[in-house]
């Protein structure tokens, strides 16, 4: 089950911040999760958004009153959404009980994968760290000892490069296509198994 997370949990600052330390956290975490700073993460958009939106709201002063007025409403509101969503799963199980084994080896199968293909993000995202240092004329870490086996800068850096595309093939092309493939037959499988 999903965790309600409110504007403050989101900037980690507590409800009695000062307008400067939501200010503080809030230019972290925006350096932090900004999309240009996490290409290939295809949810660094909405936590930038989700971000920028408790910083909206808690550093005005009448936003963060009105906010902090109905903030036990809006929490009071989620939790019954979720009690809603749990009941509505539990009665799914108890009316294909034959089903509920299934589903649930299908979830745990489809966080599995899900935890691979984050793994994978992660390196894509190094990866292309390393590729755009390469191209700023830097050697990436990792490969200083290319120099060593000789050759001009030009073949040094032109190793790298076709060390660093094969890599990027490997990983793109065996590994995260192959990985999204199956999360896409788990959740079409699970779909089946809830109607």
């Amino acid at each position: 089950m999903a965790s309600f997370e409110t504007h403050y949990e989101t900037l980690g600052v507590g409800k009695g911040a000062s307008l400067k330390q939501i200010t503080v956290a809030y230019r972290k975490l925006a350096l932090k999760n900004h999309p240009d700073k996490n290409k290939g993460d295809i949810t660094a958009t909405e936590r930038f958004q989700k971000i920028s939106n408790a910083h909206d709201i808690l550093s005005d002063e009448k936003s963060r009153a009105r906010y902090d007025l109905s903030l036990s409403r809006i929490k009071a509101a989620w939790e019954a959404q979720q009690a809603k969503e749990d009941k509505q799963q539990r009665h799914r199980q108890s009316a294909h009980p034959k089903h509920s084994h299934k589903t649930a080896e299908l979830e745990r199968k489809r966080r599995l994968i899900e935890d691979c293909i984050r793994r994978q993000q992660e390196e894509y995202r190094r990866l292309m760290s390393l590729w755009d240092k390469l191209h700023s004329g830097e050697i990436p870490e990792g490969f200083e000892d290319y120099q060593l086996y000789g050759g001009d800068d030009e073949e040094v850096f032109m190793a790298i490069r076709n060390k660093l595309c094969e890599d990027l093939h490997i990983l793109t092309k065996g590994k995260m296509e192959p990985a999204n493939n199956i999360l896409a037959e788990i959740e079409a499988a699970l779909k089946r198994y809830q109607k």
